[in-house]
């Protein structure tokens, strides 16, 4: 069988299989020595009427209503949507082996409840779920449908990037299930790449058996790994548990997930369980994975952009021969790419580094005919654009192909002119052209308008746009235009600024 033999037979469109409101499932006969699978699981041989019935409407079900898609844990959330439409469509498929067993010897069919005394909420759910079986034979089509496709989305909408769903082979495997009964076929991108992830729940043993994870725990793993190495007197910041830190905060969430529905003002920031479940923090290993942390002395690794504000700092203080801005410059050369620009942690991405280590080093005595200065100036013009600004996509945090490489904006334009005037070149065509294009593009107002994200919180992961940025920067890099000259240099009083109106 394939990764989940279930999904072997091909639809013939990309729409659901339809039949008769209120007839019975298609059942396929078996052949000789096997039994039949009921979409629903609960029976051998039969269509799942004795299961709970779960119809894809539940999916409209505002969420301040009772029994919503959001009042269900994560991992039950995506079975209970996926099922949904093993509920609507009932489909049975021939197994290619016998299922005994599921029940007691003897027994060739499910086994009746046994008779406890009901609670009022149990005959409630019982009264429920019969009311829900009769609404599947009178459920209106265009509604039914429209359920449907919304059940796609939403399951499509959460598969994460390994192909699977949460991190949990049954979520996966259901998931798959429900998209096939869907119309999608097998080549679907979607469904190759959530069978392909099944790959990673298997566990081969040495005389070619197949066991299946339900799923995997390294994050929780790990937590529990590095508290114990801790307790065991491992230093606090040995290497290895250095590593296992980096690989944990890697882990963070740093967007919301369904859980945002019902706290809509928490900020993402949790842990999940899993190697790949971006959308599902859990309490339990977000507790751990704090203590594992608290407990290290993890070094914040430093970055081109902050050294350089802090050794430009220095320099203006009158510390440029410091041994600490001293160490600080031989970081940033060493630092430099190949290319001659700086990596930017905090801005995107190699124009605001470079655009704040030239000034930096200028600052503290290097001269603008320095080696790395000038393949500084070099790569910057390089990478100006045809209309005289600069520009830079936050793809070139994951491509470098992309570094210095976008539509202009007014705050990475002046990134690259504080770095090229730094140098010494105020006369220079770069120049001349790069302020052109900021003059031209300040409304009447004196405003810029920047609709594009220039700041960084997580390289690749998390951009910030900073309303204020393409204000500041491009006045800074105009101002020192004017006066061609460093910010320590400048005159006091050059400029007469009217006053703010009264209030």
């Amino acid at each position: 069988m394939s990764p989940c033999g279930l999904l072997e037979t091909r639809l013939t469109s990309r729409t659901w299989p339809r039949r008769p409101r209120g007839s019975a499932p298609t059942v396929v006969p078996p052949p000789a020595g096997s039994s039949r699978v009921s979409g629903s699981h609960c029976s051998a041989g039969g269509s799942g009427r004795t299961c709970r019935h779960c119809p894809p409407e539940l999916m409209f079900l505002p969420k301040w209503f009772p029994l919503n898609i959001h009042h269900f844990a994560s991992w039950s959330r995506q079975t209970i949507v996926s099922l949904s439409v093993v509920c609507a469509e009932r489909p049975v498929r021939p197994a290619p082996f016998t299922l005994g067993e599921l029940y007691p010897e003897s027994q060739t069919s499910a086994p009746s409840a046994p008779r406890v005394p009901a609670s009022h909420w149990t005959r409630f759910f019982t009264c429920l779920d019969k009311a829900l079986h009769a609404y599947h034979k009178v459920a209106p089509g265009r509604l039914r449908r429209a359920a449907m496709s919304s059940v796609a989305r939403w399951i499509m909408e959460r598969q994460e990037s390994d192909g699977c769903w949460g991190g949990l082979q049954v979520d996966a495997t259901y998931a798959l299930i429900a998209l096939h009964l869907l119309g999608y076929r097998l080549e679907h991108p979607v469904m190759h790449a959530g069978l392909a992830s099944l790959d990673a729940f298997a566990v081969w043993r040495q005389d070619g058996a197949r066991m299946i994870e339900v799923s995997q725990s390294p994050v929780w793993d790990t937590s529990l790994a590095v508290n114990a190495l801790a307790d065991a007197g491992v230093r606090c910041d040995h290497p290895a548990l250095i590593r296992a830190a980096d690989w944990m905060l890697g882990k963070q969430h740093a967007r919301p997930g369904d859980w945002a529905v019902r706290r809509p003002r928490l900020d993402p920031g949790g842990w999940a369980f899993q190697f790949h479940n971006e959308s599902n923090p859990d309490l339990d290993d977000t507790a751990e994975v704090i203590l594992a942390l608290r407990r290290l002395r993890h070094p914040d690794p430093p970055s081109a952009d902050v050294t350089a504000h802090v050794v430009e700092m220095l320099a203006c203080e009158g510390k440029r021969d410091d041994p600490r801005t001293r160490r600080g410059i031989a970081f940033l050369l060493a630092e430099q790419e190949a290319s001659g620009a700086w990596f930017g942690r905090w801005g995107v991405n190699y124009l605001y580094g470079t655009g704040a280590v030239v000034p930096a080093l200028t600052a503290a005595g290097l001269p603008a005919a320095h080696p790395a200065i000038r393949r500084a100036v070099t790569w910057l013009c390089s990478v100006q654009n045809e209309d005289g600004g600069w520009g830079e996509d936050v793809r070139s945090y994951r491509d470098e192909r992309w570094a210095g490489q976008g539509t202009s904006t007014p705050s990475q334009t002046a990134w690259a002119l504080l770095a090229v005037l730094a140098a010494g070149e105020g006369d220079s065509e770069a120049v001349e052209r790069g302020v052109r294009w900021l003059v031209q593009a300040q409304h009447e107002d004196g405003t810029w308008e920047e609709p594009h994200f220039t700041g960084t919180g997580f390289p690749g992961d998390y951009s910030i746009r900073y309303h204020l940025y393409r204000q500041v920067f491009p006045l800074m890099a105009l101002g020192r235009y004017l006066h061609q000259g460093r910010p320590g240099e400048l005159p006091c009083k050059t400029t007469d600024v009217p006053h703010s109106p009264e209030p």
